[in-house]
């Protein structure tokens, strides 16, 4: 089985990476809301996932901002 080397990034340095604080990534690691992995007790974001989290979290705010046919609450208008 290959063994993959992944860049991971610790709290502090995914929240300066991503533009957020560091009690923000706290709550979305606690409500489940960011991937991470537990690495010696500590929690730590991979940076290729962390990638992707950001991309889809700032597509998701264009939407609901926007309108683009969805309700506030994600919903679809008819």
């Amino acid at each position: 089985m290959e063994e993959k080397n992944q860049e991971t990034m610790s709290v502090r340095e995914a929240a300066e990476y991503s533009g957020l604080d560091e009690e923000t990534i706290q709550r979305f690691v606690s409500t489940g809301q960011i991937p991470f992995v537990q690495a010696g007790g500590e929690v730590r974001f991979e940076k290729d996932v962390i990638d992707m989290w950001v991309c889809l979290l700032d597509c998701n705010f264009h939407v609901n901002i926007t309108g683009a046919g969805f309700k506030k609450g994600g919903g679809r208008n008819p």
